[in-house]
């Protein structure tokens, strides 16, 4: 028997936050992936907004969320030797008057996370329209997630800490922690929205939604602004960007289809004011768990763990949540019961 002291299943965003924070902590990893293209973790664009959506809230921890993913993706980016954490001013239109009004009332609760900035609103508008207007965000950007589970893969390859395969679910005790020839003190499951093929795990707790983006070329440079309306409008480069996402809760399959390519064309008219190509055009299922907070902890046992549904925010919540189960295996510290599995028992 081969030993390693856990077995990490899947390596998307959670698996790979839930490697770096273990490998970090001197626990030796082996990871099982099929290095399927079209996952969530690499199709999803990574932006990150400490600012939620038409109702204007934030966590009650986003400072220190923030500034600790910022360490974090920094620290990984020096040891992968790759750019996967960019900082870039993030705009929020309003979508109308009462848009408008609903943020007059909050506002002086977001002061520490809002800005404003004439000049570079001005800039903005020359690209993009915003007839209600609208206001920038501190502490945004985006991670570029493909990359990082891109370069985390061959990192794990090159350290052969990595299996490329489907899992065998048949082949996996998880009451000796045995797979195949290989003997592990603790297995974390960070399948997505394949968990719902995990035979040990009987929870029912997630809603399948496709989502679909566009790739896309401006004929002329493009302010180093995201923005973020009824779509997201991403720069990657001096004229590249990227936009999406549909929400799709009946979908046929997880490829992209002129359904979403329609939808996200039509809405992207209807604010750029520049000329561009459409050089690529993607789509994943996306593990959104129906009460919309992430699942965890422990299943079965203590050594049993399970990481997924990690939500809009993913990029940044990943490697906190990762290092909760880091904390819980070294030292044996308690994980919050608002992640646990337990409150889907019976469900």
């Amino acid at each position: 028997m081969n030993e390693v002291d856990t077995i990490i299943i899947g390596l998307g965003l959670a698996g790979c936050s839930m490697y770096w924070s273990l490998k970090k902590a001197g626990i030796k990893c082996l990871c099982i992936d099929p290095n399927i293209k079209n996952t969530s973790s690499k199709v999803a664009a990574g932006m990150y907004n400490p600012i939620v959506g038409k109702r204007f809230t934030t966590a009650p921890n986003a400072t220190e969320l923030f500034d600790s993913a910022k360490k974090y993706y920094n620290s990984i980016e020096k040891i992968i030797g790759e750019k996967i954490y960019f900082e870039i001013p993030l705009y929020m239109p309003f979508q109308n008057i009462a848009h408008q009004n609903d943020w007059s009332l909050k506002m002086p609760k977001l002061k520490e996370w809002i800005h404003d900035n004439p000049e570079l609103e001005q800039t903005l508008l020359a690209k993009y329209e915003s007839e209600f207007g609208g206001f920038f965000v501190n502490k945004t950007g985006y991670v570029d997630s493909n990359l990082y589970v891109k370069s985390t893969f061959d990192y794990c390859r090159k350290n052969n800490e990595l299996l490329i395969e489907n899992i065998d679910y048949n082949k996996l005790n998880i009451e000796t922690k045995t797979y195949n020839n290989y003997q592990a003190k603790n297995i974390i499951f960070c399948e997505g929205a394949n968990v719902l093929n995990n035979p040990f795990i009987k929870q029912k707790f997630l809603n399948l939604a496709k989502g679909q983006l566009l790739c896309g070329i401006s004929t002329s440079a493009l302010p180093k602004i995201i923005y973020n309306g009824k779509i997201y409008i991403i720069p990657t480069s001096e004229n590249g960007f990227i936009c999406g996402a549909t929400y799709e809760w009946d979908y046929i399959n997880n490829e992209p289809d002129e359904f979403g390519k329609k939808y996200l064309i039509n809405e992207l008219n209807k604010i750029v004011k520049f000329e561009y190509t459409i050089s690529n055009h993607k789509a994943a299922i996306r593990p959104t768990v129906i009460d919309r907070k992430p699942i965890v902890g422990n299943i079965n046992s203590e050594s049993i763990y399970i990481l997924n549904g990690l939500g809009t925010k993913g990029v940044v919540l990943a490697p906190y949540l990762a290092s909760l189960i880091t904390e819980n295996i070294t030292n044996n510290s308690e994980i919050s019961k608002e992640f646990s599995i337990e409150r889907f028992n019976n469900k």
